[in-house]
């Protein structure tokens, strides 16, 4: 993709123009949130998941969640910044149903269930109007030698007999073997934040004061973003990049760039609709942006392919 980028800051809404007298509003859920921690003289892991939630327990979520078992088991040291999960949320809207939802913020119709079953709901009655709809973490988690998704299971949500929702979640059968560096995401719905800890969260993430504070943590998550582009782990990459266009600070071509990865990742997982939409928005924020057939998927191509009797927003009639 050669892009021209000329492009404003994009929060939480994107507002798409589709005619000069009509504009269509893209709003994107957060998926999974998280929020940064700079480590401090004396804390440890198992002290700062007994702080965010109270148990020393989640003290394997903290270390998956910021790969430090794929570092020899590193420490955080004072001045580390660390990615405290925690869940999401989506307002549902009229008309939409646990499967679309899941679809929308999950990357794949098929999660409706568990979706459901966090909301203390079953998939086949849809959330009410307005309803709050908490989103699991996406825990990404990279299979070593000898990985069994049972010991997951153990690892993660304390026993066993869970094992089928990993593999219902990831589209893995109960045959399913791992080889080393496979990509397993974990649902975690159990994410009890102190109160402490929701304080940390208003004040960190998506609180900066100073846009020059939330250079840090907007390059790490981009570059994350780019990571699991690369390795094809696109629920995740929608989770982040869902995430990414909800910070402050943002620069022009973070915008374009995260936008146009959500394109590819729903193409990928066959959520055309959704890839379309966000196309839109990309092109609503970056109207100059080429995508060169040569360098570009067919289907991405068709997902950003106006209808014949509708220009692009900035193309030429």
């Amino acid at each position: 993709m050669r892009c021209a980028r000329t492009t404003r800051n994009l929060l939480a809404k994107v507002v798409i123009a589709t005619s000069a007298a009509a504009f269509v509003t893209l709003s994107f859920s957060a998926p999974a949130s998280a929020f940064t921690h700079v480590v401090r003289e004396g804390e440890n892991l198992s002290s700062l998941a007994n702080k965010f939630y109270g148990s020393p327990s989640y003290e394997v979520v903290l270390v998956a969640a910021n790969g430090l078992d794929l570092q020899g088991g590193s420490k955080p040291v004072p001045g580390m910044r660390l990615e405290i999960p925690s869940l999401g949320s989506h307002r549902a809207e009229p008309g939409e149903t646990w499967y679309s939802i899941a679809t929308r913020t999950l990357g794949d119709g098929r999660r409706a269930d568990l979706l459901a079953r966090a909301n203390h709901a079953v998939a086949w009655i849809p959330p009410a109007d307005g309803q709050s709809v908490v989103l699991p973490y996406h825990l990404t988690v990279v299979a070593v030698d000898g990985e069994t998704v049972f010991r997951l299971s153990t690892r993660f949500y304390g026993n066993a007999t869970r094992a089928w929702e990993i593999n219902a979640y990831n589209g893995f059968n109960e045959t399913s073997a791992f080889k080393r560096g496979d990509v397993v995401l974990i649902p975690l719905t159990d994410l009890p934040l102190t109160n402490v800890a929701k304080l940390e969260e208003q004040a960190s993430t998506f609180g900066f004061e100073d846009k020059r504070d939330a250079r840090p943590v907007i390059e790490k998550e981009v570059g994350a973003l780019a990571l699991e582009m690369k390795r094809g782990d696109f629920v995740a990459a929608i989770a982040r990049g869902n995430r990414i266009l909800a910070l402050r600070g943002l620069l022009p071509e973070e915008t374009s760039r995260t936008l146009f990865s959500l394109v590819e990742a729903y193409v990928s997982l066959g959520a055309f609709s959704l890839a379309e939409r966000t196309c839109a928005a990309f092109r609503a924020v970056d109207p100059k942006a080429v995508l060169e057939p040569v360098y570009t998927s067919p289907k991405i191509l068709r997902a950003c392919t106006p209808p014949a009797n509708e220009a692009p927003s900035g193309a030429k009639p």
